[in-house]
């Protein structure tokens, strides 16, 4: 089961930021990340 949730926000003077990450798991989990931003109240789940 695989679920996809897209959020859209404009933020002015904004930096591009590429984060790559990998993981290996032997048995089902869940995991979530998250991020934070200066100017953003909300945080944002990569």
């Amino acid at each position: 089961n695989v679920s996809l949730e897209i959020d859209c926000a404009c933020l002015a003077l904004s930096v591009e930021a590429v984060i790559d990450v990998s993981a290996e798991v032997t048995r089902p989990c869940h995991v979530r990340f998250v991020a934070f931003s200066s100017g953003y109240d909300n945080e944002i789940v990569l």
